[in-house]
């Protein structure tokens, strides 16, 4: 997962809207602006099964269903499932998928042997059905 900390924000407020999805390895690192605004990048990593449920079951039911129709365009084609949960909403607890910028953006590595995208989506489409 990732997300930017904007100058007007907390880190804090960040991070704990990040841990609502997951508890995991955190990476934080320092960017510019286009104004010379401080930007923080805040990255979590998780490595296990559960990380990616603890993700995915954070989501409503009807945002798990919305994934498994959108599944083929969030899944490139190094089978990595995309998807952008909005921060604020999180943060207030509330779970919510965005297309927005004020995000935190989530990257899946879908395991698949031998590695294809249609196995990627096979396996992937499966997950998600056990999810809701």
């Amino acid at each position: 997962m990732r997300a930017f900390v904007y100058a007007t924000e907390e880190r804090d407020k960040v991070l704990a809207a990040m841990r609502e999805l997951m508890d995991g390895e955190v990476k934080i690192s320092h960017a510019e602006g286009a104004y010379g605004d401080p930007i923080e990048i805040i990255e979590m990593k998780g490595k296990r099964d559960r990380d990616a449920k603890a993700v995915l079951s954070t989501l409503p039911v009807e945002e798990r269903k919305h994934m498994l129709e959108t599944l083929e365009n969030r899944t490139d084609d190094d089978s990595v499932f995309h998807f952008r949960v909005d921060k604020q909403e999180l943060y207030l607890g509330n779970a919510r998928l965005s297309n927005g910028g004020d995000v935190i953006t989530v990257a899946m590595k879908i395991e698949s042997y031998p590695s294809s995208r249609d196995r990627a989506l096979e396996s992937m489409r499966s997950y998600l059905e056990g999810l809701i």
